[in-house]
């Protein structure tokens, strides 16, 4: 089985098509179905009951979506491969909204269960899409840090918005106004570049051989996983009004989706003019820093620092990736997320509870040892093996 056979290049057939065009609008479709899915991070834990959820519940809903990712990449990957970008695109489209409806009609726990599954397809199938279109060109971090930033627009919008619609009219209600507003991506979907048959995109062979480099994707992801499902209870120790936690939790959320808005096109455009595996490991470095600070007290700057190095590495590391293959295809970038959704999965679903049985020094300490232990494994990787040297990858 070749796993070397590039991405067959995306062709428009109508006149006028530009290869942009079709990265700005996968980039939009994603922000926009991605909606109920940020709001309800800080939401479910905080308003559970009220929600129909139980609280054993909340972490199994929270990471169920990704776990569902694990398999689902590759066979989302062949799926694009058959159908083309805009056809997943709309289905994937059609899933996200009645996902985030759903959240706004307190259904028992099977139709939560439904919707998170619905969801995680979705996402990586709109994921890939976006993904594809923007690592067409050679040189493609500007392509990678434009489409990320588009992609965070909406979900930040709905952290900052959602708390406010919900303390007005209850959680049902924003739940429901953010599933009515992901419909209104749908003409965005519809015109996207048609894929003529011979510019669908390519997947052959299987799931490549993990190395450090993935262990190190798997690493960030988990301590992103844990951080994202416990800033709620972080920032509760801190002081901060217990009325406020849930402002406050959906604000720290928002800059994390900030960093990929406002940090991701600039390192995008840093790693095309200096070098996408120095841009790559420096995110990597900060990332290791906020860990440390939160381990040892400093939790608001530690959060901080921790999702805005985080969202640089989330846009690079496919980027790393398939330089470190000589190729573009959906079969590396297929891996990359694969190996994310592990990560953030595992954090999300055990978050919580470690924090409480063990305490923040333990578990953001031990965190940053993982983190830094694959860092250096991953030195002698293909992936960021000659990173020191100066130069374009």
């Amino acid at each position: 089985m070749n796993l070397s056979k590039p991405l067959k290049p995306i062709q428009a057939n109508r006149a006028g098509d530009k290869p942009w065009r079709a990265i700005l609008l996968s980039a939009a479709i994603l922000s926009m179905a991605g909606l109920g899915d940020s709001f309800l991070y800080p939401t479910l834990p905080l308003h559970a009951e009220q929600m129909g959820v139980p609280v054993i519940w909340i972490g199994v809903l929270l990471s169920i979506n990704k776990f569902v990712r694990l398999g689902g990449n590759y066979g989302v990957a062949l799926g694009i491969g058959r159908l083309g970008y805009k056809r997943m695109a709309t289905v994937s489209l059609a899933l996200a909204e009645l996902s985030t409806l759903l959240y706004g009609v307190t259904p028992p726990i099977g139709i939560w269960i439904f919707s998170r599954l619905a969801w995680g397809i979705a996402y990586a199938s709109l994921r890939l899409c976006a993904l594809g279109y923007a690592t067409e060109a050679k040189q493609y971090g500007v392509q990678l840090g434009m489409s990320k930033a588009i992609q965070e627009i909406g979900p930040m919008g709905a952290l900052f918005i959602g708390p406010v619609i919900a303390a007005q009219l209850g959680v049902q209600a924003a739940f429901l106004g953010l599933g009515f507003a992901t419909a209104l991506a749908l003409p965005l979907a519809l015109t996207l570049p048609s894929d003529s048959s011979k510019a669908k995109p390519d997947v052959n062979g299987g799931f490549p051989r993990p190395n450090w480099f993935d262990g190190l994707i798997l690493a960030t992801a988990l301590a992103d996983g844990v951080l994202t499902v416990t800033v709620g209870l972080l920032l509760l120790n801190t002081g901060i009004n217990e009325g406020a936690v849930l402002a406050s939790a959906a604000l720290f959320l928002a800059l994390k989706r900030l960093g990929g808005t406002v940090v991701a096109p600039v390192s995008g455009w840093l790693s095309d003019r200096w070098n996408i595996k120095h841009v790559y490991l420096v995110s990597v470095l900060g990332f290791l820093t906020g860990l440390i600070l939160i381990g040892l007290g400093s939790t608001v700057p530690g959060i901080s620092v921790v999702f805005l190095s985080n969202a640089v590495a989330v846009v690079l590391a496919p980027g790393v990736a398939i330089r470190a293959n000589s190729v573009s295809n959906l079969n590396t970038l297929s891996a990359v997320t694969t190996w994310r959704d592990i990560g953030t999965a595992c954090g999300s679903l055990v978050g919580g509870y470690v924090l409480l049985q063990m305490g923040a020094d333990i578990v953001f300490g031990t965190a940053a040892a993982i983190v830094f232990l694959f860092t250096l494994k991953s030195l002698a990787t293909p992936a960021l093996r000659g990173a020191a040297h100066a130069g374009r990858i």
